[in-house]
């Protein structure tokens, strides 16, 4: 059985694998199998180097049009031995090639009398490429150089997958997907070798072109082989189109995310309290600030507007998630309070420019030119992050299925994706907090959320 990072180890030391002989185990001498696709391609193109050709030229004019391959030709020569890697590994496994007029499917040739001589090791891998089909997965752990754990996107019931794998370890990161086939070797699995990563920008695109052709296709066959044929015609369009802008929505209302913070000089202090303690559906007090919470059809509580307590002397600031929200929100806050407070200015940001940009741009306010120093944009940042995901644990999230994790985490599959879904959020803040000059902000809290600890 293979091991998880945080079982115990093996060896009987009472430690946990991943600080025992998690590396040890995985440095040994590749395997008789690790050349094999290496060795049929050689083979192919010694004794049939014209129509192998021609079976890759059919197969990238099958997934791309001429205007993009004219782009694919301009690529580097590293960056199209890789596509050539995969389309080819594609073919041993699934395409065809004229023999002597003859139209013959790759594998059941090179398994033939009249293929090449293999060892039975290797007969057994080429008959597991035919056989695993290429399938998308979510990557919810990685340990570089090690292994990483996969979550079948398609299949959310199935059990979470523990592989093997040295080099592609050290470029992918979690929540990213990856188009693989997985092939068992004794008590573990490895990749076959061609692999067809994709970004986070656009997993959740691909997972749902991915699922539109489920449900299309019924039959088994007919499904694994387009499935397969989509997924490396998505993975060849991430080189030759710009990638899509992501937009962040909000949760429950579906609008685009914009941080919105209406600024307002508090005249008469007990009179503001007074008339928030009026309001049924506002938490809260002048000391931890207060909510405006709205009881919605799903059964959960979500604030609508948070009034902090501001950073200058006698100011209030309104925030709110959404334009659509800061305008509802600044017209029901100031017909409640009336005049104990004055308006003053408005800033707004679009959340992509704080956590990218790391506030390296003052905010696009109304009258505000406020430029953030290092300090102030820590604070702004764990503000904006715990604010953003003040609700996570209830909301439906697409990566989960349109599951709430809650809901998601009462299946071990459906656990291991939550965990990984968090883990993709700290490396995500990891990497933009060292482009942006910042101390990235803990995601404890989510952890906290569902009563788990990383």
């Amino acid at each position: 059985m293979t091991l998880r990072s945080n079982d115990l180890c093996h060896c009987g030391s009472g430690k946990k694998y991943k600080h025992c002989c998690l590396k040890s185990d995985y440095s040994q001498e590749p395997a008789e199998h690790a050349d094999t696709a290496r060795i049929l391609l050689d083979w192919l193109n010694r004794n049939h180097r014209k129509t192998w050709h021609v079976a890759i030229e059919s197969l990238l004019k099958e997934l791309l049009t001429q205007d993009e391959l004219e782009v694919l030709s301009e690529l580097d020569a590293e960056t199209n031995t890789a596509i050539l890697i995969n389309l080819s590994e594609w073919l041993l496994a699934e395409g065809s090639i004229l023999v002597k007029g003859e139209k013959r499917r790759v594998p059941e040739y090179l398994l033939g009398t009249s293929g090449p001589r293999m060892t039975a090791v290797q007969r057994n891998w080429l008959m597991q490429l035919e056989n695993n089909p290429l399938r998308l997965y979510d990557v919810t752990d990685v340990i570089p150089g090690a292994q990483m754990t996969l979550c079948d996107v398609l299949s959310p019931h199935e059990m979470p997958i523990v592989v093997r794998e040295r080099t592609g370890t050290q470029s992918l990161k979690t929540g990213e997907c990856l188009g693989c086939r997985i092939m068992r070797v004794d008590t573990h699995y490895e990749l076959s070798g061609a692999a067809y990563p994709f970004s986070m920008l656009a997993s959740q695109s691909v997972g749902e072109r991915l699922q539109a052709i489920a449900e299309e296709f019924k039959h088994e066959r007919r499904q694994a082989q387009s499935l397969g044929i989509d997924i490396m015609s998505m993975w060849l369009q991430q080189w030759v189109t710009p990638p899509p802008i992501l937009m962040m929505m909000d949760a429950y209302s579906g609008e685009p995310l914009q941080l919105v913070t209406d600024h307002y000089l508090v005249k008469d202090w007990q009179a503001l309290e007074q008339a928030l303690r009026k309001c049924a559906d506002v938490h809260g007090s002048r000391e931890d600030g207060w909510d405006q919470v709205l009881e919605c059809a799903d059964g959960q509580l979500r604030p609508m507007v948070t009034i902090n307590i501001g950073k200058l002397p006698n100011q209030v600031e309104l925030f709110t998630k959404t334009l659509a929200f800061a305008a509802t929100g600044r017209a029901w806050f100031e017909e409640v309070v009336g005049d104990c407070v004055q308006y003053l200015h408005r800033q707004s940001a679009d959340p992509r420019d704080i956590m990218i940009n790391g506030g390296g741009e003052p905010f696009a306010g109304h009258g505000a030119d406020i430029n953030i120093d290092s300090e102030a944009l820590d604070e702004l940042m764990e503000k904006t992050i715990g604010q953003l995901y003040a609700n996570w644990a209830n909301e439906p999230i697409g990566m989960l299925g349109n599951l709430t994790p809650r809901q998601a985490m009462q299946t071990p599959a459906g656990l291991e994706r939550v965990k990984g879904l968090i883990r993709s959020y700290e490396s995500g803040e990891e990497e933009q907090a060292a482009l942006a000059h910042r101390a990235p902000v803990s995601y404890a809290f989510l952890w906290e959320s569902i009563g788990l600890t990383d």
